[in-house]
């Protein structure tokens, strides 16, 4: 039976014990998601230029194309502890997916370095920043620079990943700057933003929503801060298994999906 097989049939006993027990999805214990290694294994290479985003409820997988700019800057919220500082991290271990080490670079901002600590020593690691220090904001203007003037090959990928997003916007007038220059033309230059925010800090910051071409989002408790956020009462946030499960908008409606997880043998490296 092949990994995906096996996860689909996990996430149907997952939903059929649920059912028989009258309880809600954070209650039991969320069916096992492939890990990346397994992913990799079960499904080959992922394609040249694309990002491992998760795994769908059949058990394929969700790809970002980072050669195509569309649809560009990321967005990922939810409550605290719906999961989105791992979405994040399960991105930085996907860069290592790729068939040519170095393909998918990527940096961090966040306000808690030591959770990253585990990502820095992967291929694609450009370095890891504390998000309210100066070093953050210089960081920033190297993409900037870069992506004015890549002077590379064309292949190369870079990922912002920006745990906090309002740390940055409230930072110093020169840095947002440079923030709103890489969400506005990043991807055309193959630097993509990927940023989080806490869902009940969201709606102070929604001028910056224009920003972003895709959101993702992750468990939010309270129905009428989901709606406000995505503008559909279906969206079903509160129905999300918090820390692994996220879903997106797509023209058939919502599809939810899963982050892999991050084998024992890949987190020691």
């Amino acid at each position: 039976m092949s990994i995906t097989d096996q996860f689909s049939l996990a996430l149907k006993v997952f939903r059929e014990i649920e059912s028989d027990l009258g309880q809600g999805r954070r209650d039991a214990p969320p069916p096992p998601s492939p890990s990346l290694d397994q992913l990799t294994h079960d499904l080959g290479p992922v394609p040249e230029g694309s990002l491992l985003l998760g795994v769908a409820a059949d058990g394929l997988p969700l790809l970002l194309g980072l050669y195509d700019p569309a649809p560009g800057p990321v967005l990922v919220t939810g409550d605290k502890r719906s999961g989105k500082t791992a979405f994040l991290q399960t991105l930085a271990r996907a860069t290592d997916l790729t068939p040519e080490p170095g393909e998918i670079q990527f940096g961090v901002l966040t306000n808690y370095p030591g959770e990253w600590i585990a990502t820095e020593t992967l291929p694609g690691s450009m370095g890891i920043w504390p998000a309210a220090h100066s070093s953050a904001g210089r960081y920033l203007n190297r993409l900037v620079a870069w992506g004015g003037h890549p002077g590379n090959d064309g292949r190369t990928a870079v990922l912002l990943l920006i745990d906090g997003l309002d740390t940055l916007i409230l930072s110093e007038s020169v840095t947002r700057q440079d923030l709103m220059w890489l969400l506005s033309y990043g991807p055309e230059h193959r630097i993509w933003p990927v940023a989080t925010i806490n869902a009940a800090r969201l709606p102070r910051f929604a001028s910056w929503l224009q920003f972003f071409g895709l959101s993702i989002f992750g468990y939010v408790s309270q129905p009428d801060l989901a709606e406000v956020l995505t503008g559909d009462s279906a969206a079903d946030l509160h129905g999300l298994i918090p820390g692994v499960q996220f879903s997106l908008r797509n023209p058939d409606g919502w599809l939810k999906f899963w982050i892999p997880s991050i084998s024992q043998e890949r987190n020691n490296k």
